[in-house]
């Protein structure tokens, strides 16, 4: 079941992949290996972003970066089938041909399994909407509040200053440098609404890509406007009226999520946009989306399922979030259904998840539950989920719940919180965000940790890097380390010199380090264990460190 939440009805004109590959059999094609023939430049399949955020956070490049062998991909269309979707991280290939029978795939030497995706015979079509109580109009009334913040917030000073985000903006950090990939059904005029002109304006849209339908426009009339409402969630800036959590951030728009129908193969889309948001680098996803029952039950997942380790979409999630970006996921909107529970991939042990409150803090009956299957506490956290206030994409402000809207408030914090310490590991920003939050000594199913306060937040992580800089006068950004070495100073030296030896002890760079040279090149040594000392006028200090 998508759940996702709409404000209005409506139909979607577009071709839905359904009707493209009607009468077509779909497989899904798991691969024994990556025939790996040569992947000595990174630059071949990742951005210099994208190394630069894995060096950042001290993440090694790893086989599953690789992608799958193009000697595969063809000998699969020699067969005459379509390649749909690829994975590299799942090492999987999505295909659709003409009935006939798997074996076919099942004898190539480099395939390891296949398996059907099934599709109903007629597919009826679907509108989105949960029921009244959902799409109504919520009149908080009272909440324009100007004062002295950064932003103007209008009637959208309830949701942020929720997560006390005020006091963040009013301290420099509204996602400036971040980047935030958003995973939705579509962002309908996105590209010509007011709400969104300070984006364009200032090239804070880098791309987009429609998964669905290669080619695909992402903000055509004819496709879904989910996504558009959730951008403005993060990125909408009209002073007075509506601002979002992480202004200033950068945004690709992807499109995964086919509104017309409801199969597995969405759940591989959003897998294959993930890889392509890690490829460029994205710090951030949010994907107010998640996967529970199928048009054909065949593929419904069960409650055993959410695992953390099973679904196709929770596994790529959380491969997403090893690659070092945050994965931020709404819990759902089954609060109320037979179901209740989260669905996939808010399930992911690293997916940080996010459920939905009322203006009073109270649990938001339409949100789905924890905990996971095995045991986990999720939702990670919750946010304002009921009266909303969203940008329309028929133009002004209407208010409206759904989980969907609590994630993206939360991941725009996150982009904030990445601004602040780009250094810091991203386990330690989710810890001190739920740390942070109202009922971390007492987590339960409806709420999980609470509701975050984000300028506490920021100051868990600041006291503990003081509290650390009484022992040590520098701390390296990551280790292990690829090409770049990252000093960070806790008092920063007026004069310094840095010098590395290896672990005969042989010294193998010296130079001298400031406050504006505080990186080092040391593509040059081999991997290995090293030691690195910094010393000054009356300081001396040295850490160990891995490249690889």
């Amino acid at each position: 079941m998508r759940v996702f939440f709409v404000l209005f009805f409506v139909v979607v004109f577009q071709v839905s992949f359904a009707q493209e590959h009607k009468g077509d059999n779909i497989y899904v094609v798991s691969l024994k290996d990556k025939h790996i023939v040569n992947s000595s430049n990174p630059l071949s399949f990742l951005s210099q972003r994208a190394i630069d955020r894995r060096e950042r956070k001290g993440i090694g490049i790893t086989e599953s970066d690789i992608p799958i062998s193009i000697d595969y991909i063809q000998a699969i269309k020699d067969l005459n089938y379509k390649i749909v979707c690829r994975s590299k991280w799942l090492n999987t290939l999505v295909v659709s041909g003409l009935p006939r029978s798997k074996q076919i795939l099942s004898d190539l030497d480099f395939v390891l399994s296949v398996s059907k995706v099934e599709r109903t015979k007629e597919h009826s079509e679907k509108i989105f909407f949960k029921n009244e109580s959902e799409v109504e109009k919520y009149d908080i009334g009272g909440t324009h509040v100007k004062n002295s913040n950064k932003y103007d917030y209008g009637d959208s000073y309830t949701q942020i200053s929720a997560l006390n985000a005020d006091s963040v903006h009013n301290m420099g950090y509204d996602g400036k440098d971040v980047i935030i990939a958003v995973l939705d059904a579509g962002y309908r005029k996105a590209n010509s609404m007011p709400v969104f002109d300070s984006l364009w304006d200032n090239n804070q849209i880098l791309g987009t890509r429609d998964f669905v339908i290669p080619e695909g426009d992402v903000f055509s009339d004819n496709i879904h406007y989910h996504g558009f409402s959730v951008l403005s969630l993060m990125g909408g800036n009209i002073p007075g009226e509506i601002i979002g959590t992480a202004p200033k951030a950068s945004y690709y728009l992807f499109r995964t999520e086919d509104a017309n129908s409801e199969y597995l193969l969405e759940e591989y889309y959003w897998v294959a946009a993930a890889e392509y948001a890690d490829s460029l680098g994205v710090d951030i996803i949010n994907s107010s989306l998640g996967y529970t029952q199928f048009d054909n039950p065949v593929d419904n997942h069960t409650y055993a399922d959410m695992d953390g380790n099973t679904t196709p979409i929770t596994v790529g999630a959380d491969i997403a979030a090893s690659k070092g970006i945050i994965v931020v996921n709404s819990a759902g909107n089954s609060g109320t259904t037979d179901w209740k529970y989260i669905g996939a991939p808010a399930d992911g042990d690293n997916v940080f998840t996010v459920g939905a409150i009322d203006v009073l803090g109270n649990y938001a009956d339409f949100s789905s539950v924890g905990p996971t299957s095995d045991g986990r506490v999720k939702p990670d956290v919750v946010a304002l989920g009921r009266g909303v206030l969203v940008a329309s994409s028929n133009g002004g402000t209407v208010r409206g719940n759904g989980t969907s809207y609590s994630s993206p408030l939360i991941a725009g914090m996150m982009a904030c919180m990445v601004q602040a310490f780009p250094y810091v590991s991203n386990s330690v920003i989710m810890d001190a965000v739920r740390e942070s939050s109202s009922c971390f000594n007492t987590p339960d199913t409806l709420l999980g940790y609470g509701l975050p306060d984000f300028m506490k937040a920021m100051n868990l992580i600041s006291a503990e890097q003081e509290d650390y800089s009484g022992k040590k006068c520098f701390a390296l950004g990551r280790n292990p380390v690829m090409n770049n070495l990252f000093i960070f100073y806790y008092k920063l030296p007026e004069q310094a010199y840095v010098k590395i030896f290896n672990f005969r002890g042989a010294l193998v760079y010296s130079g001298p380090l400031s406050g504006s040279n505080n990186v080092i090149d040391i593509s040059f040594l081999r991997r290995g264990m090293y030691f690195i000392s910094v010393s000054g006028v009356d300081f001396s200090d040295i850490e160990k460190f891995i490249k690889i």
